[in-house]
Parts: C-alpha cells; structure tokens; sequence
C-alpha cells in the first residue's frame, strides 16, 4: 500500500485518518500520527518474540477453527511448507552478522562483497490457498566468519549460516507450537536427506520431501532399478489417456529408513517431479498425494511473491536496525495473514471480482476519505 515509512506518514497523516485511527484504538482523540521516525524508534526497543508470539497465539486459534479443518492432508495432517528466501540487499558497513556472497576477480582477489539477509519460512497452508506464516527463522553468521579472511583452514571451520541450519534451530519451535498435533511438513529438494528424514521420524511428523534424480543417488538408483525390474512394490499407472503418469515405490530401505517413494510425469514437461514421503501410497490415493505435494510451489507464489511485488514491500529496508527490521517482517506476516481472509471471505469481493492491489488501494482510500464511528466498529 506503502512503498516506504515517509510515504506512509504523509499518506496517513490527515485529519480523517487520525479520527479513524483513534475509534479503532479506542483512545482519546489523536493530534496526529506517529511519525515514521518514532514508529522505527519503537521497533528499535521491541523485542521481536514480542511480535512472534501474536503470530504463535494466531496460529493457535486458526487450529481451532471447525471451519478450517477441511484443508488437512488426508484429513488429518495440517500442511506446513518450509522454504527460505533472501530479502534486500545491505551496504557493507550495516552488515554486521549477515549473510554474504563474495564475488571475485578471474585472478581470485576479490572485486565485492554482496551482504544480504535471509530467512526461512514455515507457513500453515488453510483452505482456499491460504498460507499463513506460523514461524521465522533468520539467517545470522556467527561473528568471526569473515568473507575477507584468507586463511582456508579458517575459512572451513567457520562456515555461513545456512538454510538447513535455521531449519535444525526451528524444529524445537514448531515441536512446541504443535505438541501433539499431527503435521505433515512438505520441502524442497535441499532438504533431501537423511538429518531432516530422521528429525520427521523422531518427532512423529509426516513430510514430503521434493528431491533431484542427482541430489540423492542411492534412491534414485533404486527406485529405477525396481521400476525396470518390476518389482520390490514398484508400481505404475496413468491417468488422462496418459498424459500423467504416476509411480511410487513402498518401503525403500535408505539407511535404514524405509520411505516411499513417487515419480510423477506429465505430458509436455522438462523432467519429472521426484518426492520422498512416510505418508503411505498406493493406487487410490497416489493422484492427491502429488497436488499436496506441489503446494511446495504456494508458499512461493501465494507467500513471498505476493509480499514482495504486491503491496506489502517485503523487498524494501525500513531500518538499518537489525532489530527493527526483524519486527518490520513479524508486522508483515501479520497483516498478510488478516489480508487473506479479508479477501477470501467476503462473497462480494468474489462477486466483483476485483484484483489484490484494487481491494488494498480501495481500503486506503476509505480509511482516508470515510469517517468511522462507534458503531462501524466492532469491539469483543
């Protein structure tokens, strides 16, 4: 709605704005708005599992939503997609512990550094492509990882932080945020492997994992040993006069954890899709495996993509704080999460038909121009 916290301060700082503000705060009448200044001042002092711990309290009564139970995977699992992303890129002087790429010379030396900052998601998928964000994991190196630093036994021993690495310190979260609530949790190909199979298993979690013909050799081997052979629970079958094509092979014995595994080919693309899973597979049930499967793909396109390109300026800086700029993403999170059911619940909007950007561009038009009262709004 806002590209930046100046325009946000100009575009909201009118005496219409402030009334409406004051009746949704329920406070005294407001002079006028908080400057962008004060707003990133605060932020500044915010501890951020302030701001998590909202997310964590929604995300608990969405769970006990009757109505949302509909989404689950096979009807019991909540499906939960992880993935990272990179944010902004940041000057060398603000980049403290971030995460760096170094882009060198055809000699080797170094002609720049890139620093940026990073962050892998978990986000509950709810019915009508919904996806909320539930937990936050940012990409921080420890302080002696330097990119300058020459010395390569140095270099070895103190290694980036990573996408995996936040994953291994979120599961002691999500382990508390969903004690005994089954979850399926569905990842890319980066988590191909046995660490994340075994993490699934020890907390009785169900996963499917998006993996590459090379990424994991052992299992492709495997699958298309059985699949020539035609055995060792190998099967095959097609639908739409053979345009999708789907196999899976039951209990392969990787390392001693036997997992199922599902190719699926459709006619006209590149290369087939591979996915490992505990979930069980077979001939009724192999077809709707493979859609929950590529929900991987929402958390892309109805998740990141739609905070970064769509109004929500998850690309922009706001700070130079580190600690402000985490609770700039918690606020993020949290206002795409009321966005979506704002959008997906009122029939009218469906009946209009109207565009994302056209509700949002709609709604700061009335926030500045309409006057609220007492009674258009509703207090618990």
């Amino acid at each position: 709605m806002y590209g930046s916290m100046r325009k946000m301060t100009s575009g909201l700082n009118d005496e219409n704005t402030i009334h409406n503000v004051t009746e949704m705060l329920d406070e005294a009448q407001l002079e006028e708005l908080p400057h962008w200044n004060t707003i990133n001042d605060f932020l500044e002092r915010l501890d951020p599992s302030e701001l998590e711990d909202v997310i964590q309290k929604l995300v608990k009564y969405l769970l006990n939503m009757k109505v949302l139970q509909n989404g689950k995977v096979r009807n019991r699992y909540w499906e939960i997609l992880i993935d990272g992303t990179r944010l902004f890129q940041i000057g060398e002087e603000d980049s403290d512990d971030n995460l760096f790429k170094v882009h060198k010379n055809k000699d080797g030396t170094i002609k720049w550094v890139e620093y940026y900052y990073y962050v892998v998601e978990a986000k509950i998928l709810l019915p009508s492509d919904i996806v909320i964000s539930i937990l936050t994991e940012f990409c921080e190196n420890d302080e002696d990882v330097n990119p300058y630093d020459d010395d390569k036994e140095s270099q070895e021993k103190k290694k980036q932080d990573c996408e995996l690495k936040a994953f291994y310190r979120m599961v002691e979260k999500l382990k508390k945020l969903f004690g005994n609530v089954r979850i399926c949790i569905v990842m890319d190909s980066l988590y191909a492997g046995e660490p994340v199979i075994e993490i699934c298993e020890s907390n009785n979690w169900r996963y499917i994992i998006r993996f590459k013909e090379g990424s994991v050799k052992s299992i492709a081997d495997g699958f298309n040993n059985a699949a020539q052979e035609k055995k060792g629970g190998y099967r095959v079958f097609t639908k739409h006069g053979g345009d999708k094509k789907y196999e899976y092979l039951n209990a392969y014995n990787y390392r001693g954890h036997y997992i199922n595994i599902v190719r699926y080919t459709e006619e006209g693309q590149e290369y087939p899709f591979w996915y490992l899973t505990n979930l069980p597979i077979n001939m009724k049930n192999c077809v709707d495996f493979v859609a929950y499967a590529r929900d991987r793909w929402k958390i892309e396109n109805q998740g990141f993509n739609i905070q970064k390109n769509h109004g929500y300026e998850l690309k922009h800086k706001f700070s130079k704080n580190k600690q402000a700029i985490k609770n700039h993403y918690y606020l993020i999170q949290i206002a795409h999460a009321i966005s979506q059911f704002f959008e997906k619940g009122l029939d009218i909007l469906k009946e209009l038909k109207m565009k994302i950007y056209e509700i949002h561009e709609r709604i700061k038009h009335d926030f500045a121009y309409s006057l609220m009262s007492t009674h258009t709004v509703k207090r618990e």
